[in-house]
């Protein structure tokens, strides 16, 4: 799946909290063998809780990026590989027009890399979807491994690795948790995103599923 001589490897996340969700025990793997992990988060993440006035966008972007550097801390990457492109949330259409932010990701994605894990191109969501045709689009000639985090109507049957946990199950669990403002932390949203107890059971699985498309 990922070639044992790798020495550095990119992994490309829609929103914060989706490199946990879709490889979160790959990374934590890696990283116990100390291979190089850098992590890509696209978009703020601020379109998850839109109508709180206790967490406006600017602090909620804040909020979330704390979360993610205390989440890929317990799957052993540091702060300071870690790029935050701030592209907007929700708004894969619009990402063309935020030149700074298209830079940031071009110059991760542009680094000499033995593979990339990123979201599929047929996940429901079309933050996922862009994310993962963009990045491919920049580097064709990148072994790019995809997960799936929102299967919906278009999932496709295909060839599929499972890469079993076993003790980094917990680590992701652990990591997991570190997004509280996934899990109910934000109230005073009715139409807010929270992760429901049978999602978080889905998250939680002993393995995690990667595509070699």
């Amino acid at each position: 799946m990922i070639p044992r001589t790798a020495a550095r490897v990119l992994v490309i996340a829609p929103h914060p909290d989706d490199e946990v969700i879709g490889c979160g025990g790959l990374i934590a793997q890696l990283r116990r063998a100390q291979v190089g992990v850098r992590v890509v988060i696209v978009t703020d993440g601020t379109a998850s809780h839109r109508s709180s006035t206790r967490y406006p966008a600017q602090r909620l972007a804040r909020l979330r990026a704390v979360e993610t550097r205390r989440a890929l801390a317990q799957i052993g990457v540091t702060a300071a590989d870690i790029v935050f492109c701030a592209f907007p949330d929700g708004g894969a259409s619009e990402w063309r027009g935020h030149a700074r932010s298209y830079r940031r990701l071009h110059a991760s994605v542009a680094g000499r890399w033995d593979a990339i894990v990123g979201p599929s191109v047929c996940d429901d969501h079309p933050d996922h979807r862009e994310a993962a045709s963009t990045v491919r689009r920049l580097r064709p000639d990148c072994r790019y491994l995809s997960y799936t985090v929102w299967p919906g109507e278009n999932a496709r049957p295909g060839c599929f690795w499972r890469l079993p946990l076993k003790q980094d199950r917990y680590r992701k669990w652990m990591a997991l948790k570190a997004y509280r403002s996934q899990r109910g932390l934000i109230r005073d949203d009715p139409d807010g995103f929270s992760l429901s107890s049978s999602e978080l059971r889905r998250l939680n699985q002993p393995f995690e599923r990667y595509s070699a498309r």
